[in-house]
């Protein structure tokens, strides 16, 4: 059985759908399907094939699309309007609710989700400037919210209805200035991982397993040291001025490895 991979192309408003052939190390584009206005950031929702696809556009929304896995095409169902454009989504409690990071709305919300797909009016709504992504934790009992603004990971109990209660304590702190930026969590829920857009530092922080608390333990480097990179400050120009440029990181070998990937110099660490 072949599995599929999506990929948002922000720059085209466009998903492509590759298929990916067991023991060929190889991806074969099958389809390509029109979504949102600068679509970054999806959420698939597997039991049901559905796809949820931020868009910015006028006014900025959450287009909901239907997956057909034999042609690999998306299919419009629902849209629903929101305040801000989400950076980042992801799927809670089964299915049944979705939450997103807006950066350029400075926050956090939670929405529920219909049987159907549909996309309902949030039922949380927490601020915090430059929000890049949220995680859930413990099937989505707790929820995160990186704030690179605020140099914090936000740590709230996530109800089955949609509501947010601050854990105690309710930040689990970044080094100042060092801009958190994305954050996984390993299998068995007992560790996260951050990586930092302006230092390009991987943080390592435990998870307690009752409370879901977050707590930072360690660091590491996570850019190529030996090409110059200066240190990277909110407002800059990365690329034109030579800057760390802290993207994206994921857990890979059986979480033997943590990639962590940098935009200026182009690596992964």
């Amino acid at each position: 059985m072949s599995e599929l991979l999506l990929v948002a192309n922000a720059g085209d408003s466009t998903v492509s759908t590759f298929r990916v052939r067991p023991g060929r190390p190889a991806l074969e584009r099958i389809a390509v399907s029109d979504v949102g206005s600068g679509c970054g950031t999806f959420a698939v929702d597997a039991g049901r094939d559905l796809v949820f696809a931020a868009a910015k556009g006028e006014p900025p929304g959450i287009d909901v699309f239907a997956l057909d896995r034999d042609s690999g095409t998306l299919t419009h169902r629902f849209r629903t309007e929101v305040e801000s454009p989400m950076t980042y989504l992801t799927l809670a409690h089964g299915g049944t609710l979705l939450a997103g990071a807006s950066y350029s709305g400075g926050a956090a919300e939670v929405f529920p989700v219909q049987d159907d797909g549909r996309v309902g009016n949030p039922t949380a709504h927490v601020s915090w400037p430059h929000a890049h992504c949220v995680a859930v934790g413990d099937g989505g009992k707790q929820l995160y919210v990186v704030s690179l603004g605020a140099d914090v990971i936000a740590q709230y109990k996530l109800s089955p209805q949609g509501q947010l209660t601050p854990l105690v304590p309710s930040v689990a702190a970044a080094p100042e200035g060092s801009g958190p930026r994305h954050l996984v969590l390993n299998a068995e829920q007992t560790a996260a991982f951050v990586l930092t857009e302006f230092s390009g530092v991987a943080l390592g922080l435990s998870r307690d397993p009752r409370t879901g608390v977050l707590t930072p333990r360690a660091a590491a480097p996570a850019y190529a040291q030996d090409r110059g990179l200066s240190r990277g400050v909110q407002g800059a120009d990365p690329a034109a001025e030579h800057r760390i440029w802290g993207a994206d990181l994921h857990l890979a070998r059986d979480e033997r490895f943590l990639l962590c990937s940098e935009r200026t110099a182009s690596t992964l660490s």
